[in-house]
């Protein structure tokens, strides 16, 4: 039984908030503070609630969502990243200061706790879960419209594949993300390997490329 969450919305290795389990419900900390042995102590929690249940749904394009259930109702937390090589998926809507972090990241409560289920999420964000498919969670027939990748998200993914610098799930994924709104991953030893063999994660299909540039015309960056 799962008893702690790492949340992250740009490296899955740098962890924006970490979820722990207690007797009485799910808590949200935050802050990360260096200890003398080099680890990482969160200090302060985010919200002064505790969660029945929670759902994550992790990116590395700057910008990730945590599902929150309590007494049965659903709201929405909003995780971002304030850089500009994540504009495009971040967006420019305001960043609300007091929500952020010392490392420029917004925590902030999006949608009320008041929803029945979290379909009603779906209609307004685009929601991936790597870790952990979701029955609620459809995807929406808009993304399946060709999106165009910024070029420094394409020259991120390269860089990132060619010189080994990159994030992977729990699970051992290099998550991927392509321009018909669908979602995949690269088999960590794959990529470790140079051998860019991208899984969806759906339908059982795996793309073969002999290179990353090739990959990278196809649709396919990092998530």
């Amino acid at each position: 039984m799962r008893k702690e969450e790492n949340i992250y919305c740009t490296d899955s290795g740098w962890q924006t908030a970490k979820l722990k389990q207690t007797k009485k419900g799910w808590k949200i900390m935050v802050l990360p503070k260096l200890t003398d042995n080099d680890e990482l102590e969160y200090k302060r929690v985010l919200f002064n609630t505790l969660f029945d249940d929670l759902i994550l749904f992790n990116s590395m394009s700057g910008i990730s969502y945590t599902a929150v259930k309590k007494n049965d109702l659903w709201g929405l937390i909003r995780f971002r990243q304030d850089k500009d090589i994540y504009r495009e998926t971040v967006g420019f809507e305001p960043f609300d200061e007091e929500a952020m972090d010392q490392q420029g990241r917004e925590m902030k409560l999006i949608e009320e706790i008041k929803y029945p289920d979290i379909n009603y999420f779906k209609e307004k964000y685009v929601l991936g879960n790597p870790s952990e498919p979701s029955n609620y969670i459809e995807a929406d027939e808009n993304t399946k419209n060709f999106h165009e990748w910024s070029d420094d998200l394409i020259e991120y993914t390269k860089n990132a594949l060619l010189n080994l610098e990159f994030g992977c799930s729990l699970e051992g994924q290099v998550r991927m993300k392509r321009n018909d709104g669908s979602y995949g991953f690269i088999p960590l030893a794959d990529a470790l390997s140079n051998k860019y063999n991208v899984h969806h994660d759906e339908g059982g299909i795996i793309d073969e490329y002999s290179n990353v540039s090739d990959m990278i015309a196809d649709g396919w960056v990092l998530d």
